[in-house]
């Protein structure tokens, strides 16, 4: 019998069209491993979801999802997901890693119309990306949302 998985993804909405074939504008997780889970038992389908489930989703889940308010406050989350090596509360692995949260929080900033933590957030990412098609794209994403 296969079990539950739960996926929990903050993403940023107001962009415009991806230009490359990965865009870094979201932050995810699984919500099984805070209890250790590879996944949550599935009940039969006249029975009620596990009580574990419920709490998790209640408990850690909303407060991953519902931790960053506004645009600001997602850029703070993914500076602190990537300053704790991809972890975030009880989040062990919070997705995609490298500079990918960093890059996120240089989308939000823009949008949120601050040019300063924009390209604090742009220079950190090139700073630290080694990967030559990782910059490329991530310039050609930033270029169509970075204040002006």
């Amino acid at each position: 019998m296969k079990g539950i998985q739960v996926f929990l993804i903050v993403r940023i909405v107001g962009l415009p069209d991806p230009v490359s074939e990965f865009r870094r504008d979201a932050l995810w997780t699984h919500l099984e491993p805070v209890r250790g889970l590879s996944e949550y038992p599935r009940p039969v389908a006249t029975d009620p979801p596990p009580a574990e489930l419920i709490e998790d989703v209640a408990g850690p889940g909303v407060d991953f999802l519902c931790h960053a308010a506004d645009l600001l406050g997602f850029v703070a989350m993914a500076r602190e997901v990537h300053e704790q090596s991809a972890t975030w509360g009880p989040f062990k692995h919070v997705y995609p890693q490298g500079t990918a949260p960093l890059q996120a929080a240089a989308f939000a900033a823009a949008l949120a119309g601050d040019s300063a933590l924009c390209e604090q957030m742009a220079a950190a990412v090139l700073a630290e990306e080694q990967d030559r098609r990782e910059v490329r794209d991530f310039k050609a994403e930033l270029a169509q949302v970075r204040p002006g």
